[in-house]
């Protein structure tokens, strides 16, 4: 670690930092000099303490000094919390006024009890002398050290009091907490003082064994006496008492004794020191968050104190005589259950939205209160359990500029920094995720200006087709895309997990912040890290961009996209567990009483089903193929190409998506007949097919050139894998048949998942080039039943369809792909006539 000193107080450092030689021009004075730094009496004593302490290695003697000029500050030792030992204490006050400030995030209560699930079960890990395992930069090591009967010393690692330890120390420890995050394990940490949450007792035991091997490893110590590593439903973390069983929090055993003693001496005519008093703000300061309407009750004791109108620094030794009004202040404070009741944990994922409007003359604060508190007694059954917004409009006037609009991003300027909540990204950044994961149908966190799909949930503005504040309404059952404020990200993920909602979420990859793990437990797919450019994020109809884009470190996550297995999948999940469980006596893990009756539950809450009707229209997209940006083909891009060829080679196939990813072009599996009449694609012969022995070659022929079949032409698969791979040889990095387009990866393999999101895209691209809107929730998929089906349609056997797309039986095909694709229905027969 470095010290960072603004350049204009440097000068004045250098001055402080004299020669040390001066501070000891004789034995005698070094002697006398000793005797001032320490603080115990007998010198002897603290001598010995000290000797012992300065082993560990965290110091170094003036033996090993170049120069002995330095800045030097007092030490001294004072017991630590318990009586066990002493600490040694750095007095670097004056240090600390030299030094700059930065900002930093440190964990809070209203965080901790956000994090917090029901039944969750705790461990902590407490570090020992955590901030010792932080090295100093070696030159700037004299600026910490200290003289002790003679002989200086300087710390080579972090020390208490330094103002920048404790930043330091975060930043450092971000690098130790990401990878354990990125594991879903859920941690909220507290400089040395380390929470683990997890759903299960036996999850809760796998992940502290983790995390302490896990710090072990990076050269940590782990106090044992004040870890809790066995997990519990109840622990006390920063003061607070968690249960999860009742979900409840509320003050620790220990902070409520020091708060009944600090109001214990609170008593009518008695007289007691400033600072207690700002003691005792603080200790109902802590308490806010844990005890029912402190914020009312404090309020009158900070009037009682405001009113001594003395000043925290030069007056915390006066002596004030409590008076009455004093010790009317504190009395709900000092009733029995008020500092032990509790309250309830959780985000705050939904609310319900009471508006009030009545007024007859002013403010009309009264009948405006009034009002609220009828509605709500009036509602109560309906409003039980849940948490209520309320809306006041006050009767008013008052004169405001409306802005133009040419100058929205002056306006926006003029009114301070830009709010996070109304960045924009850039169109192009926001078509490659909808490429990636398919496009939304309702952005939850938006405006008019920075709204990223037709239907929006706006923050303030009420000009939403869907409302104000997604979190007052309810969501529907679509793909949502959502770019909330920070303060929005946890409930927005409590939300989720608790209604099953499918999200693209747009967050910042910061391994510091604890919902990061909560994260990465949802995730369906592979996050993708937004690319880095100057106009990534804008306001005022892209006026105003943000400096520093990649600071945010901003990602796309699919996580949060609906979990619910098929009950199949479930099944397979079942066998893979009894193949490597030892079971239970004589029965296998498929065999317990409740394994079976909780696949019975399962088949009941997920029955198969299957679409009836085709989920895209086969003419339109066929149709789209045939035009612009897919043809003319010699002049379409490298990137339509490939979305053409895949797509048109998944529908004359029928094959899966990792059958054509399994294609190669090697002379052996890939050869065209003399004039491209024919074609034969065979994968490579490595690959597994999902059904041993069932993966059959791709063998088809080329549609006729003739003028009367053109447009049939433009749809030939063998015409355009021909073309695809004379567009790609020059470019290929391997055999496989499809390689992407696109750098920093041109001309490697694509992975399986990038050529189903291109099948996806080929047809969401046919449909747009009809002037049409692509429908949502699109599988590559499909088109195993999609080409079947019409081909069932057109007369082709249900034998040659099932030895085509490699299924054992008709029976797949019957009971999961076949779709409705026949001729109009009576009914419509019928009125079009």
């Amino acid at each position: 670690m470095g010290i960072s000193i603004p350049g204009e107080q440097s000068n004045r450092l250098r001055r402080s930092c004299g020669d040390a030689q001066g501070l000891f021009p004789s034995s005698t004075a070094r002697g006398r000099h000793s005797t001032a730094v320490g603080t115990s009496r007998d010198g002897a004593g603290a001598a010995m303490r000290f000797s012992s302490f300065s082993q560990v290695g965290e110091l170094e003697s003036n033996r090993s000094f170049t120069s002995l000029s330095g800045f030097y500050s007092r030490y001294f030792l004072v017991p630590k919390r318990g009586g066990r030992g002493i600490r040694p204490i750095l007095d670097l006050r004056a240090l600390n006024k030299f030094l700059r400030k930065y900002k930093f995030r440190m964990l809070t209560h209203a965080a901790l009890l956000r994090l917090v699930r029901p039944n969750d079960w705790f461990s902590s890990v407490d570090l020992k002398d955590a901030y010792f395992h932080i090295p100093i930069y070696p030159p700037h090591r004299r600026y910490l050290r200290f003289a002790f009967r003679g002989v200086c010393y300087e710390y080579r690692v972090l020390p208490f009091g330094l103002s920048l330890s404790p930043r330091v120390f975060i930043r450092c420890t971000e690098a130790a907490v990401a990878p354990l995050r990125r594991r879903d394990i859920r941690l909220a940490t507290y400089l040395d003082d380390w929470l683990l949450l997890a759903q299960s007792e036996q999850e809760a035991r796998v992940h502290t064994c983790i995390v302490t091997e896990h710090l072990i490893n990076l050269g940590f110590v782990i106090n044992m006496e004040k870890s809790q590593l066995s997990p519990t439903q109840e622990i006390c973390f920063l003061g607070l008492s968690l249960r999860s069983v009742p979900f409840t929090a509320r003050l620790s055993e220990e902070r409520v004794k020091a708060f009944k003693a600090c109001l214990a001496r609170f008593r009518r005519r008695r007289s007691v020191q400033f600072r207690l008093c700002l003691r005792l703000l603080g200790l109902m300061a802590s308490a806010i968050l844990v005890t029912r309407l402190s914020r009312l009750h404090m309020r009158k004791f900070q009037r009682w104190v405001a009113s001594l109108r003395l000043d925290p620094v030069r007056h915390g030794a006066r002596w004030i005589t409590v008076t009455a009004d004093c010790v009317t202040a504190l009395r709900h404070w000092r009733a029995p259950s008020f500092l032990t009741q509790g309250v309830s944990m959780g985000t705050v994922s939904s609310r319900k939205v009471v508006t009030t409007d009545t007024s007859l003359s002013g403010w009309g604060g009264i009948f405006e209160g009034r009002a609220v508190f009828l509605s709500l007694k009036h509602f109560l059954p309906f409003l039980s359990g849940r948490h209520v917004l309320g809306s006041l409009h006050f009767l008013s006037l008052r004169a405001t500029r409306v802005p133009g609009t040419l100058n929205a991003g002056a306006d926006l300027l003029s009114r301070g920094a830009p709010m996070y909540g109304e960045w924009m990204l850039h169109p192009q950044v926001m078509e490659q995720i909808w490429a990636r994961y398919s496009r939304a149908r309702v952005d939850l966190f938006a405006s008019r200006e920075n709204a990223q799909c037709e239907l929006f949930f706006s923050l303030r503005t009420l000009d939403a087709p869907l409302g104000v504040d997604a979190l007052a309404h309810a969501w529907p059952h679509e793909l949502l895309y959502a770019f909330p404020p920070l303060a929005l990200i946890p409930p927005t993920l409590a939300r989720v997990r608790g209604h099953n909602h499918r999200l693209i979420l747009i967050a910042p990859h910061w391994p510091a912040l604890h919902w990061l793990a909560e994260i990465h437990q949802m995730l369906c797919a592979q996050p993708w890290q937004l690319p880095v450019r100057r106009d990534l994020l804008s306001q005022g109809g892209e006026t105003v961009f943000h400096p520093h884009p990649e600071r945010l470190q901003l990602w796309a996550w699919p996580d949060l996209i609906d979990k619910g297995k098929a009950f199949s999948t479930v099944k397979v999940y079942l066998a893979a567990i009894a193949a490597c469980h030892i079971g239970f006596g004589d029965k296998t893990a498929g065999q317990h009483p409740l394994v079976c009756r909780f696949m019975r539950g399962a088949r009941r809450l997920l029955p198969v089903s299957r679409p009836l009707i085709p989920p895209w229209d086969l003419a339109v997209v066929l149709e789209g193929l045939k035009g612009p940006p897919f043809e003319p083909l010699l002049g379409a891009s490298l990137k339509h190409l490939s979305l053409k060829t895949v797509l048109l080679l998944a529908l004359a196939s029928a094959k899966r998506v990792s059958d054509i990813h399994a294609l190669s072009v090697s002379p052996a599996c890939a050869q065209f007949a003399p004039g491209n009449t024919r074609m034969v694609l065979k994968p490579n012969p490595v690959f597994v097919p999902k059904v041993v022995g069932s993966c059959s070659p791709i063998e088809l022929a080329a549609f006729a050139a003739s003028p009367g079949e053109q447009r049939a032409h433009m749809l030939c698969p063998v015409r355009a894998v021909r073309s695809y791979m004379d567009r790609t040889q020059n470019i290929r990095r391997s055999d496989q048949l499809f390689v992407s387009w696109a750098e920093p990866r041109k001309g490697q393999p694509v992975t399986k998942q990038r050529l189903a999101h291109w099948v996806v895209e080929a047809i969401a691209l046919a449909y747009t080039s009809r002037g049409l809107q692509p429908p949502a929730g699109v599988r590559a998929h499909s088109t195993r039943g999609m080409a079947a089906s019409w081909a069932l349609f057109r007369g082709v056997s249900v034998q040659d369809i099932c030895s085509a797309a490699s299924w054992s039986s008709p029976l797949t095909f019957v009971r999961f792909y076949m779709l409705d694709v026949s001729g109009p229905c009576v009914a419509s027969a019928v009125l079009e006539s």
